[in-house]
């Protein structure tokens, strides 16, 4: 293995990412990416205002925050495996993604060392993105008193986590590997982790928890599952970057020693639908493009599989994971490409069009949630929260696919979708802080939703203008 290949290879997907993520759709305007960025300082300089408050309030002693930071690290592994999910589920599509290193004299270990290191990245920028106000809270309150801490009970924890989940990643996909279940073998590991994950996070980390605040309260030190923070204070910030390097370098050479052909995975179409084909109409092939899709049938196995969790544990409202299957929708515009430049070629409007992918995507979302539907009405005895699900289904389509116009994501790009999906969170979040601001009631909040909606039905159309254009014109 030739660790400069490694890097060359490294450096080339930071730059794709910088390229197809910074001068994508909106983004690509100036205005915009320093209007991203106003939104991402001003709420991170609101969280930390009130977090230093909250610590000037309450005369909070640097030993009682050290025992708020040790009790954090307990966010910092849910984090951590939020971004795990949230990067695999994404780099589902890493096949097509990695196709520009199919010509450079690189290994498939290289490659999928390489993966690996850009995946830790993203997942360390999602903590640390979360995690910013409270550093930048306790840095300017008590400066570097903290700077130790801070590394092992973020940082080096959120690593070694990260190449924990990836060895089990990889375990279980030799398993789906040796069974036959080499097309569903992500999701597979997927859901099995999740379900790991959940167990883990109801009986373990509680009494986690209780062991930080019992070692706090009995005055014994940090307590041991913190191996690094005890390293550190036994024999100093060395010893313990020296273990974490050590154990690290273990489970990363595991896992790229363990046989994995992820690389070379495809997205393909599953030979369904066909039905539906015999008598085929615009509309009809716009929803056989979603259905045919392996992507929709691994989302699928996710929501049903989540369904059956929220059914065990008796979690009220549990038919909304079905919502999953609009992620699909950041896909919506560039899957339906052929078929739009089969219709150009004839007769074209933007606004049909528009209205063909969000009326294909509402009716076979609609059709893949009857199971579900049928099940919820058979346990709980109502049949009024279907029209609730489906006033849901169209609102995430809409934003859905107004994000995969804004940012289209050419050759399945997996950084477009995280870039609108971060870009729809934030606007949930404006949503939300307008709605708790104004303190609008429950009308208020419907019309101001549809307002919303319509703003987003306006967006995506000029966007799709614009697409035209570049279309025609190119």
């Amino acid at each position: 293995m030739r660790y400069s290949k490694v890097c060359e290879i490294t450096k080339i997907m930071f730059v794709f990412f910088q390229r197809n993520v910074l001068n994508v759709g909106l983004l690509n305007k100036k205005i915009f990416r320093l209007f991203i960025i106003g939104v991402v300082v001003l709420l991170t300089a609101f969280l930390s205002f009130e977090l230093y408050n909250f610590f000037e309030s309450t005369n909070s002693s640097q030993r009682q925050i050290g025992v708020i930071l040790d009790s954090y690290s307990c966010s910092v592994f849910m984090w951590t495996f939020v971004a795990f999910i949230f990067v695999k589920i994404l780099f589902m599509k890493k096949g097509s993604f990695l196709e520009f290193t199919d010509q450079m004299p690189v290994t498939k270990q290289e490659k999928n060392i390489s993966i690996l290191i850009f995946e830790i990245c993203t997942a360390l920028s999602v903590v640390i993105i979360f995690s910013l106000a409270l550093i930048i809270t306790l840095i300017a309150r008590d400066g570097s008193a903290f700077i130790t801490r801070i590394i092992c009970n973020i940082f080096f924890n959120c690593v070694t986590i990260y190449f924990v989940f990836e060895l089990l990643y990889s375990i279980f996909g030799i398993f789906c590997n040796y069974m036959g279940l080499e097309k569903v073998k992500n999701i597979i590991v997927i859901c099995i982790l999740s379900l790991l994950l959940v167990g883990f996070y109801l009986v373990i980390i509680p009494d986690v928890f209780l062991s930080i605040l019992y070692t706090y309260k009995d005055n014994t030190g940090t307590a041991s599952i913190l191996f690094y923070m005890v390293v550190t204070e036994k024999y100093g910030i060395l010893a313990s970057t020296v273990l974490f390097v050590v154990i690290n370098s273990i489970l990363g050479f595991l896992i790229v020693h363990i046989p994995n052909n992820d690389v070379n995975c495809t997205n393909k179409y599953a030979r369904t639908c066909r039905f539906i084909m015999k008598k085929s109409t615009i509309l009809s092939a716009y929803v056989v493009s979603f259905l045919r899709k392996v992507d929709t049938i691994n989302y699928y196995f996710i929501a049903v599989f989540s369904y059956l969790i929220t059914i065990v544990m008796k979690i009220d409202k549990g038919y909304y994971v079905i919502l999953i299957l609009s992620l699909n929708s950041l896909y919506a515009y560039v899957e339906t490409e052929s078929l739009r430049n089969i219709i150009i070629q004839k007769k074209y409007s933007v606004v049909k069009d528009y209205c063909r992918i969000i009326m294909s995507q509402i009716i076979y979302i609609s059709v893949l949630a009857i199971p579900v539907c049928i099940v919820d009405i058979f346990l709980n005895k109502e049949i009024l929260f279907i029209v609730d699900l489906f006033v849901a289904i169209i609102f995430s389509v809409v934003f859905f696919t107004m994000a995969g116009i804004l940012f289209p994501a050419k050759n399945e790009n997996p950084f477009s979708a995280m870039v609108g999906i971060m870009f729809i969170i934030m606007i949930g979040l404006i949503a939300v802080s307008v709605c708790f601001f104004l303190k609008l009631n429950e009308k208020s909040i419907i019309v101001f939703m549809l307002l919303l909606s319509a703003a987003s039905v306006s967006i995506s159309i000029f966007g799709m203008n614009k697409l035209y254009g570049k279309l025609i014109h190119s």
